[in-house]
């Protein structure tokens, strides 16, 4: 079959099973739908057919090409011209999606470049051959050989990977520019190989030869470039005629490493310099680690010249053997072992057992003669002057070591301490070293409840468990991290000086522990009588991805000017009956998660008592916090959205307690308040309170002392925050304080009234000492009713009913009118003297709309860097009228800037007088467009 248009298969088969059947595809498109199939038939005698593609397979896996692109056994032929170029070679183009499998057979390339670009390329039992021209594997692509054969004239890794885990791989050259090349199984052979000429990073890992045998027979550097590592787990064989063969500079940065567990060999068939090249440089490492001269030896295999890396016998580090006795000193007890296991014992001072390898390893057992012995004392006393600059490590998995210091030194100067077995760790008195401290496994305990033990200088890393067991006051100044638990005992306290930047839970069992850095555990468990501070002086701000929770029967307490809060994380508070969270200084922020609900700190749970002292703020911010008692003489702010965070309110009592509170409930910031009190206990508030929210009393009681306050805002008739009980409830309050009625924002309209106190629910006392106060004046009573006079405004609230009411004058645009009984019209959008200004606006400018008056309209300063209107308004024409300043660059578009509430901020209000106030609009000049810009004043009435 002769193609040499289009050729499409969708839901079609195509089947070439006859033995002479050759299907030529020329400078067409072959497109094979999901659908179709494309069967070349049974591999067998006289069943391979031929392929003849003499053109590109540009769009084979490219685009929205998937799937698998699978040739059954047989043989098949790609002939190309030679160069370099889509118009010469086989381009696969790039969709990791698409796989095109080798699983038989036999097929050919010559010529051109063979292009792997960005998809997978898999040989499972075929062979590919590649003559002249190149391989090239790029952009992500996978070269994958299982099992069969590969064999090119050239090979190019630029980006993505080849992986040979079976079969034979050979290439005359083999250049890695990109890329990872790994070896895991099966033969790889070139002739020319160069790792890594592209290589620009230091340390950087091109060439993974984990298995199977690497065979390179070349005359130049197999390293080309200075940065790399080459990593052997196999048989690697270099067969070249100089050490400079390996590595393209004696003095240069790249290494040869070897996996610990390397049981391959390294055949250097050469014998000029090799040492001179390792050894000098720190050529050879193991697991990453740099090997040190005198660690490893080249010897010769044979007459030939070829040699073998040997990795030798690291030197012995010495062991504690507590055959001295319990003492630790420099050169004067023998207690250290310093002989190989399957040497006779060699016991010696710790100067003589650690000369050759400056480090110490505590154990549950020495060893000689291929044996082992437990070691004679657990007790380890750090002599007078202390041990210092070492490297001591804990490994014993089942007896306890307790190291003591009997000064201000015991281990010292820079030594570091690893704890990498089970079992335990005590370090008691003064250790002053400031190396590291690593807790492997295990747990190491510093100080045991009688003595206390500190390394306070040290940076610990705890990735198992950490005990702090004082009765004195320690202050530990480096940083805590890792992701061990912590605990901390002893009636002492303990003071973490920098970051506590550790990942896993900490227990408060006994005392008082102090972060003064950022603390970033997951838990914090708080037992009854001890108390966890968070010292925030400057603040704190507790990031994304260090979410925790607070639990137990103890005090949180919150010390410091500065804030705390959790931010990005979420902090979860669950504190048992009992429990307190007590904030000194600084403010609390309860809940900040803003509008992300998933960040919302957690209160559901909480049982604890919430004091505040008078210099402090605890802000509940948006979230719904949840506490038994109130105490303090601070202030307690809450409020938020319910829309958008999910806010209900602030309650208190929910254990049943009872306590008074000094300090000053408040909203937060414009965000109103709401405040409720649960629980059979009593709640006594003595301050002036400022929230403006609801106030509600489901059970218990709550009492509003003699001298303090509620404030309660009315606005539109009938809108005003309430004191009410909850359904079903059982609630009380107890009005021995006074109600601040916020009457400025009020409507001053006759007849209106609010609902300030709902006893539907609740049960509600007045007090002897109950009493009414407004910034109009005070309140007076008869009979349980108080009533204020405001000029001609008479404000009364009845205790019986726990209503507001408003008592007014006719005022506003009908008064006004009724000045002038005459006007031949009245209606608000009237203008009978004909001057252009309409009847609503006229009183809104306290102007006669009998005679026209230009003088009353807004004026207008130029004078400065902002245009500003300035016009005089009647008082109470605020409360009856909607008034909006307009302005804009022509006579057709304007922008609204509202004088009646909510008034803009480019309006100011002046203060009234004689009943007229002056109203002052700011608009910069930058609004003018061509020096234009107009302004105009609208007043509507309301109904």
């Amino acid at each position: 079959m002769n193609y040499t248009s289009s050729l499409a298969l969708a839901a079609l088969a195509l089947a070439t099973a006859n033995s002479s059947a050759t299907t030529t595809l020329t400078s067409a498109n072959f497109d094979l739908d999901a659908d179709a199939t494309w069967d070349s038939g049974l591999p067998g005698p006289g069943n391979d057919g031929i392929i003849n593609a003499n053109y590109n397979f540009d769009d084979m896996g490219s685009g929205n090409t998937n799937g698998n692109f699978t040739l059954v056994p047989g043989t098949y032929s790609l002939t190309q011209t030679a160069g370099d170029g889509l118009g010469d070679q086989w381009n696969l183009n790039g969709n990791s999606d698409f796989t095109f499998n080798l699983n038989g057979g036999t097929k050919t390339s010559d010529g051109g470049t063979f292009f792997v670009n960005g998809y997978t390329y898999k040989i499972d039992g075929g062979s590919l051959t590649k003559t002249g021209g190149e391989s090239r594997i790029a952009n992500g692509a996978e070269f994958n050989l299982a099992s069969g054969s590969y064999s090119a004239t050239n090979t190019r890794l630029i980006g993505g990977s080849i992986t040979v885990s079976g079969g034979t791989f050979s290439s005359d050259t083999l250049d890695l520019e990109g890329g990872t090349f790994t070896q895991t199984g099966g033969t790889v052979t070139t002739t020319h190989a160069t790792l890594a000429i592209a290589q620009s990073v230091a340390g950087g890992k091109i060439a993974n030869l984990e298995g199977g045998t690497f065979v390179n027979d070349t005359a130049t550097a197999l390293v080309a470039s200075s940065n790399v590592t080459v990593n052997i787990g196999g048989d690697f064989v270099f067969d070249a005629t100089s050490a400079t063969g390996l590595f393209n500079s004696i003095s240069g940065t790249s290494t040869i490493d070897f996996a610990s567990d390397w049981t391959g060999s390294l055949i250097l068939d050469s014998s000029t310099a090799w040492d001179d090249v390792f050894e000098a440089e720190g050529r050879v490492s193991v697991d990453g680690a740099v090997l040190n001269p005198g660690e490893f030896e080249f010897f010769f295999q044979n007459t030939s010249g070829v040699i073998t890396l040997s990795i030798a016998p690291q030197p012995a580090t010495a062991k504690w053997t507590g055959l001295g006795g319990s003492t630790w000193d420099f050169d004067s007890t023998a207690n250290f072992a310093s002989n190989e296991p399957a040497d006779p014992l060699n016991n010696t001072t710790f100067d003589v057992a650690t000369s050759v390898v400056n480090a110490v390893i505590f154990d549950d057992t020495y060893e000689f003669n291929g044996g082992s012995t437990g070691v004679g004392s657990f007790a380890v006393d750090v002599a007078s002057g202390g041990i210092s600059d070492t490297a001591v490590t804990f490994s014993n998995d089942s007896n306890a070591y307790v190291v003591s210091s009997p000064d201000a030194n015991g281990i010292s100067g820079t030594t570091s301490v690893t704890t990498s077995g089970a079992s335990t760790v005590t370090l008691l008195g003064t250790h002053a070293y400031t190396g590291a401290t690593m807790i492997e496994a295990g747990t190491l305990n510093l100080g045991d409840g009688s003595t206390d033990g500190s390394i306070v200088d040290s940076a610990i890393t705890n990735d198992s468990a950490l005990i702090v067991h004082n009765t004195g006051s320690i202050t530990h100044n480096a940083i805590i991290n890792g992701n061990g638990s912590f605990e901390k005992l002893g009636a002492g306290t303990l003071t973490l000086a920098a970051n506590y930047l550790n990942g896993g839970s900490v227990t408060l069992t006994g005392g008082d522990l102090v972060f003064q850095g950022v603390p970033r555990a997951s838990s914090h468990s708080i037992a009854s009588s001890t108390v966890l501070e968070l010292n925030s002086a400057g603040g704190f701000n507790i990031g994304a991805g260090f979410d925790t929770t607070f639990t137990g029967t103890g005090t949180l307490i919150s010390t410091g000017m500065g804030t705390l809060r959790w931010g990005e994380a979420k902090a979860v508070f669950e504190l048992g009956s009992g429990a307190l969270i007590d904030v000194q200084n600084g403010l609390f922020v309860g809940a900040s998660h803003g509008n992300v609900a998933s960040r919302a700190e957690e209160w559901t749970n909480n049982l604890s008592d919430l004091h505040v002292e008078s210099d402090a703020t605890f802000n509940g911010s948006e979230g719904n916090i949840r506490v038994n008692v109130l105490t303090g003489g601070g202030t307690i702010a809450s409020g938020g959205n319910p829309a958008t965070t999910g806010y209900t309110g602030f309650t208190f009592g929910v254990d049943d307690g009872s306590g008074t509170f000094d300090g000053v409930l408040d909203n937060n910031g414009t965000l109103l308040g709401n405040f409720t009190k649960v629980g059979s206990g009593t709640q006594t508030l003595t301050g002036i309170n400022l929230y403006t929210g609801n106030t509600t009393v489901t059970e218990g009681t709550l009492t509003l002392a003699s001298g303090g306050e509620l404030t309660m805002a009315p606005e539109a008739n009938g809108v005003c925050n309430v004191i009410a009980g909850a359904a079903a409830g059982s609630g009380v309050i107890q009005l021995d304080g006074a109600l601040y009625l916020e009457l400025i924002g009020a409507d001053i309209t006759n007849g209106n009234s609010w609902l300030l106190v709902d006893d539907t629910d609740l049960s509600v006392n007045y007090g002897a000492t109950f009493s009414v106060s407004s910034p109009l004046g005070l309140f007076t009573e008869t009979a349980g009713v108080w009533t204020l006079m405001d000029g001609d405004n008479e404000w009364t609230f009845t205790e019986a009913t726990g209503i507001l009411s408003l008592v007014a004058p006719d005022s506003g645009y009908a008064t006004w009118l009724g000045l002038y009984p005459t006007l031949s019209d009245t209606s608000p959008t009237g203008d009978p003297e004909k001057d252009g200004i309409e009847n609503t606006l006229e009183y809104v400018l306290n102007g006669n709309p009998e005679v026209s008056d230009p003088s009353i309209l807004p004026t207008l300063d130029t004078s400065g860097a902002d245009f500003v209107f300035t016009f005089t308004r009647r008082e109470e024409s605020a409360n009856d009228t909607t008034q909006v300043f307009q302005y804009g660059s022509d006579l057709m578009g304007w922008t609204d800037l509202n004088i009646t509430p909510p008034t803009a901020t480019e309006v100011t209000l002046g203060t009234p007088a004689d009943g007229l106030q002056t109203v002052t609009v700011t608009i910069s000049k930058s609004l003018a467009v061509d020096g234009k810009l107009f302004g105009r004043l609208t007043a509507t009435l309301n109904e």
